[in-house]
């Protein structure tokens, strides 16, 4: 009788465990919602807010965190900000800019909770799945097919307020996006803007647009020229600072004096002058990451004047782009480098050209590129994380299958020996029946 209790006991022991498992590390933390765009564009950057709540009623000071990871466990990026210290219970926010990837489709991305024990050990305590649309990165075109002055045939008067009225043909505008345009006219000898006016968002597809009359009051006599530029109000895909205008045209308009003199502008004879540094100037990645890098440029001396960056000539299976890539100092631009998986290791340079109309300057840039898993970088990456969480939670489900196993060997082991106890403690106390002959 006393056997098959002890079995017994066993077998409810073991189911318990099975049927209700106790977990070694517990999830503290939890993410409640995930906001974020369905739908970006390739290379931009778009943002992600994690709202989570944490329970660490009986810890105090404890170091959370957070990060993104692709569907292959590359670490994409993680918060801006180090960890912060939590005690008891809450709900906080943490928010994410990511990169979107080179390859256009659905991506399936997963956000992870951790926090780092006195131990210094990291474990994630809780991670959930999202999935964004990355969508090709579409150039539209936009072409000036007419330009009406009033008063007509390009003929002003000074202080006297006039209009130009510019029509439009444009194609290639793609469905997943608004297309709000905007129309500028500035004195192409000061750079001042003269007017401008914005167009409703246009229907996707091919068409034509005519702008509202851009009105402004020309202050001076004499032959102006005219630059007239048409771009996007509200960039639809992040890349807009690329270029200031889809299309641009020059004219030369006349304006009569009226009651004042004729007064002709003096161009600048200051030369133009900038400066072009590029940070860090060294890195090391492995082959299929990506890094960014930042580009200062600053005005020197004379009038600001309009720098295109370029980069020298790569691979073609190389990848990159500067956002933006154009503007008038002072301004910063980052550029980001995406590696092949097939780079052979080795040391690359990396040539940053600044170009003006008369003068253009460069900044190098040493790229270290390692094949093997680790690689080591002092700065900030989007494409990795700083510091990666060293248990992940199927290593606490191993851990705790492992704990399960020990815990009913030694079930086991106690039953088997209180059986053998019971055993021989019975067999002692056995009355003895004696025969009388």
């Amino acid at each position: 009788m006393m056997h098959m209790r002890l079995i017994g006991f066993c077998l409810i022991s073991f189911l318990i465990m099975t049927l209700f498992p106790i977990s070694i590390v517990s999830a503290e933390q939890e993410i409640i919602k995930v906001q974020v765009q369905e739908k970006v564009t390739v290379g931009v950057r778009f943002p992600v807010i994690l709202q989570i709540q944490y329970d660490f009623t009986n810890q105090e000071n404890v170091e959370i965190w957070c990060g993104v990871r692709d569907s292959n466990r590359k670490y994409m990026v993680t918060p801006d900000k180090p960890p912060i210290l939590v005690s008891g219970s809450g709900e906080l926010e943490w928010d994410l800019q990511l990169r979107a990837p080179v390859q256009a489709g659905e991506w399936r991305l997963e956000a992870y909770l951790f926090h780092i024990d006195e131990h210094h050990q990291e474990t994630i305590d809780h991670t959930r799945s999202f999935s964004i649309n990355v969508l090709p990165f579409y150039e539209p075109n936009v072409e000036i097919t007419k330009i009406q002055t009033n008063p007509p045939n390009l003929k002003l008067i000074e202080s006297r307020e006039a209009s130009i009225t510019v029509s439009i043909r444009y194609s290639n505008f793609s469905s997943e996006y608004n297309w709000p345009l905007r129309a500028v006219i500035r004195d192409g000898v000061t750079g001042e803007d003269l007017g401008e006016v914005h167009s409703d968002p246009l229907p996707p597809g091919d068409g034509e647009y005519i702008f509202p009359d851009i009105v402004f009051t020309p202050r001076r006599a004499g032959e102006w020229t005219i630059q007239l530029g048409v771009g996007l109000t509200d960039c639809p895909t992040g890349l807009c600072g690329i270029q200031e205008f889809l299309t641009k045209e020059k004219l030369i308009i006349t304006v009569e004096a009226g009651n004042g003199p004729i007064i002709t502008p003096e161009p600048s004879s200051t030369k133009f002058d900038f400066s072009v540094t590029s940070t860090p100037t060294q890195k090391t990645l492995k082959a299929g990451g990506h890094s960014s890098f930042y580009i200062d440029i600053k005005l020197q001396d004379g009038e600001s004047n309009q720098i295109i960056l370029y980069l020298n000539d790569l691979p073609q299976d190389w990848n990159y782009f500067f956002d933006p890539q154009k503007g008038k100092p002072d301004f910063k631009s980052e550029l980001v480098v995406y590696l092949p998986t097939n780079l052979e290791a080795g040391s690359y340079e990396l040539i940053i050209t600044a170009k003006g109309k008369t003068i253009e300057k460069q900044s190098k840039i040493e790229l270290k590129v390692e094949t093997d898993e680790t690689v080591s970088t002092k700065t900030t990456e989007l494409s990795s994380s700083p510091t990666i969480p060293k248990i992940d939670n199927i290593e606490q489900n191993d851990y705790s299958m492992i704990f399960y196993i020990i815990l009913l060997i030694l079930v086991i082991m106690i039953a088997s020996g209180l059986i053998f106890f019971y055993s021989r403690k019975k067999h002692r106390g056995d009355p003895v029946d004696i025969k009388n002959d």
